[in-house]
């Protein structure tokens, strides 16, 4: 009997081994760096959050930058054109995430659904076959009868990114030959571009020079719910621990918003988004931001669950990504997200088969 407690003692020890290390095994270790998916995640401020707009010298200096990566594919925190009519047919149960998130998508959208008499999957489908043989030429004339109706097509599948960039190819001429029973839709255009959003300013601007037809709108809020329940209980419990003393003092608090405005005040945005692209900041960022959740063992069990729920945010994005990738064919992505995002991103991405990870400073400089 003795032998075997003994053995009934040491079995979960054994089988407690560590397992082979997954992802060197899915990855194709064969592949040159040349011939893989090129990924860069470019961390970003919430440039529309600002007191005030990011200066124009700072944005075409980073731009100037970004240009040289030459991406076939940029993507942005939009939400996808899907998702939101998922939200729709939802209703009431989404209305929050959609005053927050998706509004200007859905009045444009709406309004070039009504003047094409198409549903959002109907122009998807025409807007793909419309740009499948087509790429602009950010140098040369533009067939405005193309982007006009592209620019109208896109709006209805509430890709209002890429809607926003065919809109942008028109001169001020040719978008006042917009059809006047769609004078709405041409409005809602208009503003998307005037505004200082970094999807806008950074992924638009950029996919003009670039001459490309549309971007990949990959955001998700399945966190979003969760914070809406819970998040304010959440604080409360979180409130009584030290850790939130903690994050008030940490970069993310500290730093972050001195440097945002002295980049604000000299126009250095490069040297802005090379910090805040750092492994130095993306470590200090998940240890306030996220860590956070590890450490304060709520006896609710919240802060846990928080933790998973942006996870599963980052999961999700990551898909949607891919499946951007493989709708457009590309071989060298640059994504524009949150700077909060990076880490993760790079992380889930970086484990995939084909996989290379650009990391910013190679862009930025050091």
């Amino acid at each position: 009997m003795a032998g075997l407690t003994i053995v009934a003692t040491w079995a979960p020890f054994v089988a407690l081994a560590s397992p082979p290390d997954a992802s060197q095994i899915v990855r194709d270790e064969a592949l040159s760096p040349e011939s893989r998916t090129r990924i860069c995640v470019l961390g970003t401020i919430h440039l529309g959050q600002l007191a005030e707009e990011a200066p124009q010298r700072g944005i075409k200096a980073l731009l100037d930058v970004l240009e040289k990566y030459k991406p076939d594919l940029i993507a942005v925190e939009r939400i996808p054109g899907e998702t939101i009519e998922f939200w729709l047919r939802q209703t009431p149960t989404y209305d929050q995430q959609i005053a927050a998130f998706a509004a200007s998508a859905i009045d444009v959208g709406l309004a070039a659904q009504k003047h094409l008499n198409v549903t959002r999957r109907e122009a998807e489908a025409q807007a793909a076959e419309l740009l499948k043989t087509s790429q602009a030429d950010p140098t040369g004339p533009v067939d405005a009868g193309q982007c006009a109706r592209a620019a109208m097509l896109l709006a209805a599948a509430f890709d209002v990114s890429s809607a926003a960039l065919q809109w942008s190819y028109l001169t001020n001429g040719q978008r006042a030959q917009f059809p006047a029973e769609a004078k709405a839709v041409a409005t809602g255009l208009d503003k998307v571009l005037r505004s200082p959003t970094e999807d806008v300013a950074i992924g638009v601007a950029l996919a003009r020079r670039l001459g490309h037809n549309r971007l990949a709108s990959i955001d998700d809020q399945c966190d979003a719910a969760f914070q809406l329940e819970h998040g304010a209980a959440m604080m409360a419990e979180l409130g009584q621990t030290d850790e939130l003393r903690k994050l008030q003092d940490s970069v993310l608090m500290t730093e972050l918003p001195a440097r945002t405005s002295r980049a604000m005040q000299s126009g250095d945005l490069v040297g802005l988004y090379r910090w805040i692209n750092s492994a130095e900041y993306a470590r200090a960022d998940v240890d306030a931001q996220w860590h956070i959740f590890l450490r304060s063992r709520l006896a609710s069990g919240l802060d846990r669950a928080r933790a998973a729920a942006w996870e599963a945010r980052n999961l999700i994005i990551a898909a949607n990504l891919r499946r951007a990738i493989v709708a457009h064919r590309a071989s060298r992505v640059l994504v524009i997200m949150g700077a909060s995002h990076r880490p993760f991103l790079e992380a889930y991405l970086g484990q995939m088969m084909d996989v290379e990870i650009v990391a910013p400073e190679t862009l930025l400089g050091s």
